[in-house]
């Protein structure tokens, strides 16, 4: 009966309303332990026979072990956890995989996914989703929730990787930059300019923290020009201001390229001492 329906939804929400208005958090609780707030709206995701097929364009998995964020040609991103044969989630853990359950369906994104990768923000952890407009949203991996949302940001965009630490996430496009965000201030904090277009980043960039302070932290990108360009990470992570830096570029290495094969990727050690470039028709190490 819909009015009975109407009358105990409102009587349950007034109930939560009161015990939440009785521990009521301060705003800055709210900001820095949005988990232990309890929401009054439980967004529902159903279907009538059959779930949705999906058109999937990207997926990862969680630093913890225990979730699978998929992207979809729709722009929906669905996030499933992973559970072992006793039901519970695998979060740090080596017990094996025995289910894949469906956790949340997060709608309302712009366009295609491109590219999705974890990020670390006062909110708690999240995930950094890159929309085939340029669109970046950054969601809250524990609710689904938007925590920001950058309109159109880049053109072409082709990659989204976090640097060590997940405060900062590099955002690549079919052009001659590289656009950082930093995650503590949901802002764009420097634009990193390549002498030509930008082909390809590392899958992940991770640094085992050197004893030697001197030697610098740097990441590697692949341009259209043939070379390796090497970024000093560490002097990017300390900028405050959104400025283009042409110095952060430590240096740039020519990649012999045969004439019948062309660029595809690249790959990098902790410390990067050890590049891996991939053509159409090999290798190359660096």
């Amino acid at each position: 009966n819909a009015s009975t329906s109407s009358s105990q939804h409102n009587s349950t929400l007034s109930t939560t309303s009161s015990t939440h208005n009785a521990q009521q958090p301060s705003p800055t609780e709210q900001i820095r332990r949005p988990h232990k707030v309890q929401s009054l709206v439980q967004p529902l995701v159903y279907w009538h026979t059959t779930p949705p097929s999906l058109t999937i364009t990207c997926a990862m998995l969680s630093q913890d072990g225990g979730r699978l964020v998929v992207g979809d040609g729709h722009g929906l991103v669905i996030i499933w956890l992973l559970m072992d044969c006793n039901g519970e989630a695998i979060r740090r853990s080596h017990r094996p995989v025995s289910s894949v359950r469906p956790f949340i369906v997060i709608v309302g994104l712009s366009s295609a996914i491109v590219d999705i990768c974890e990020c670390l923000c006062d909110e708690g952890n999240a995930i950094c989703c890159l929309t085939a407009d340029g669109s970046v949203g950054i969601i809250n991996i524990a609710d689904g929730g938007c925590i920001h949302m950058h309109s159109k940001l880049v053109t072409n965009p082709t990659k989204c990787v976090p640097l060590p630490g997940l405060k900062h996430v590099i955002v690549a496009s079919n052009s001659t930059a590289l656009t950082v965000l930093e995650m503590k201030s949901h802002k764009v904090i420097c634009i990193l300019k390549s002498h030509s277009l930008v082909l390809g980043l590392p899958p992940s960039i991770n640094y085992a923290v050197h004893s030697d302070p001197d030697i610098p932290r740097v990441f590697v990108s692949l341009s259209s020009d043939n070379h390796l360009q090497y970024w000093d990470y560490g002097a990017i992570c300390a900028s405050a201001s959104p400025t283009k830096f042409e110095h952060f570029s430590i240096f740039n290495i020519k990649v012999d390229v045969p004439t019948d094969q062309r660029l595809l990727g690249c790959d990098q050690t902790e410390h990067c001492d050890i590049v891996l470039v991939v053509l159409s028709g090999g290798c190359h190490l660096y």
